[in-house]
């Protein structure tokens, strides 16, 4: 089973004077959903968006309301247009797990991490561990560029995952080998 994502884009006029784009021209709104969650969560922007209308109590009437929502693709996904922005919603083919097949045999362990800021590297000022809210196994991608990763030894691993944290990892300790390898990934598309 796929999941879904809802992005959003406009052009560079607005991408410059919209928070919610902040610059950008295409955004993520929301990732790693399940096909009935992105249905809800695309309606509700498209009821929050046209406010000043009847909302829609679903996206059958959304399109015969005629203000931008367009009908349910042959692929399941649906989009609305919005004041010069397009939110849709896509599909995310690419298990993670199948992709990173390879580093994933290699280690003892996977780390998910999403980006805090704008600055994507490993060290512990940008990332914060998503391992508590995603299930690495379930994770879709639409390719490889969506995603960082390393695979990790133990100076690596506490020189820039812990780099400001008071402890340190010891992979003997922690995983019976010293020369074990941790396979560090990141989310770049997963809002935090």
């Amino acid at each position: 089973m796929s999941k879904y994502r809802i992005t959003g884009r406009t052009n560079g006029w607005i991408a410059q004077r919209d928070s919610t784009f902040n610059g950008r021209c295409e955004i993520t709104i929301a990732d790693q959903l399940e096909l009935k969650d992105a249905y809800k969560k695309l309606l509700d922007m498209y009821n929050e968006d046209n406010n000043n209308y009847p909302s829609a109590p679903n996206w059958g009437i959304a399109v015969r309301q005629d203000r931008g929502a367009q009908a349910t693709f042959p692929d399941g996904t649906r989009r609305y247009e919005y004041d010069s922005r397009v939110y849709e919603i896509v599909e995310l083919p690419e298990k993670i797990a199948d992709l990173l097949k390879e580093e994933v045999e290699k280690c003892a362990c996977v780390e998910l991490y999403g980006y805090v800021n704008h600055h994507h590297s490993y060290h512990t000022d940008n990332i914060v561990s998503l391992d508590d809210e995603l299930n690495f196994k379930e994770l879709y991608c639409t390719d490889i560029n969506e995603i960082d990763f390393e695979v990790m030894d133990e100076d690596d691993y506490n020189n820039t995952v812990l780099a400001n944290a008071c402890d340190s990892v010891d992979f003997e300790e922690l995983y019976g080998d010293k020369n074990a390898k941790v396979l560090v990934v990141v989310l770049k598309n997963y809002k935090v």
